[in-house]
């Protein structure tokens, strides 16, 4: 969320491609020295097939994202990824083969519902972008499935470094399209203030995946629309209109609701 916030304010100046690269050399040359220390100057598995498959997904993710996020409103955006627990529990199904009752089914198609309310596909207000947004969430859902296969052996750290260089050399890719711009000291500061977020939400997003019970953490990812919609605000004088802000809360209490279920689930097969 707050690195959204200091890539968006980057954008000003700075296009997509040369963001995610620049942010990348950033935030690996403050990683890899840590990582190679804890792991006796190895990092095993870097070149793991579920890794590789993970960073790309990642990668798409991270290109696709910040592309709609440049051009669009910003709650808007964080609001379209709050579908991203409905989307993996859909995932988990085909995938998994995990067994979701008419209830969680329900749930899930009120969420995508709110997900539409905000997309408004066919209407004044749509915005190709959100469209973008929405796939860059389909990339996300594959990639959260892809950590539980991740082999406990490998580190999470060394999973974190993995990601950050398939995402840089996405970012360096997409530049060749671009026009390089200069980069003064203040969007530095803003890159480097992103690379230190992106360093620990891709760790932890990797160890919640891999161990966290996800009923349990999962409702409190919620409360970062309390801060979207602030930062949206008081950053760029942005405030959803109520279609938006209704497809939001469609979004948060279908979520809440599968989520809900799942614990009930769970306690009954426990």
């Amino acid at each position: 969320m707050t690195n959204d916030v200091f890539t968006k304010l980057a954008n000003a100046v700075l296009p997509t491609g040369e963001i995610i690269a620049v942010r990348g050399m950033i935030g690996l040359s403050l990683m890899l020295p840590f990582v190679l220390y804890w792991n006796g100057w190895r990092l095993p598995g870097v070149a793991n097939r579920q890794v590789l498959l993970r960073s790309a997904c990642e990668a798409g993710a991270a290109v696709l994202y910040l592309t709609a996020l440049f051009s669009m409103p910003f709650a808007n955006a964080s609001a379209i990824v709050q579908v991203l627990p409905l989307l993996i529990t859909v995932l988990a199904v085909l995938i998994l083969k995990e067994a979701v009752g008419w209830r969680r089914w329900a749930a899930i198609l009120v969420g995508f519902a709110g997900m539409l309310l905000i997309v408004k596909p066919g209407m004044a207000g749509f915005n190709t972008y959100a469209w973008i947004a929405v796939i860059a969430v389909g990339f996300m859902s594959i990639r959260d499935i892809i950590s539980r296969f991740i082999p406990a052996t490998i580190p999470s750290t060394v999973a974190t470094v993995t990601t950050m260089i398939v995402v840089m050399l996405a970012g360096f890719g997409l530049s060749a399209f671009e026009d390089w711009q200069p980069i003064d000291l203040k969007h530095f500061g803003l890159l480097a203030c992103s690379a230190v977020f992106v360093i620990c939400g891709n760790f932890f997003m990797i160890v919640a995946a891999r161990t966290a019970d996800i009923g349990v953490v999962a409702p409190f990812r919620y409360t970062v629309m309390i801060w979207a919609i602030a930062y949206g605000l008081l950053v760029w004088g942005e405030f959803p209109d109520t279609l938006a802000l209704s497809g939001t809360a469609l979004i948060i209490l279908s979520g809440l609701y599968v989520f809900h279920r799942e614990s009930m689930a769970g306690s009954r097969n426990g």
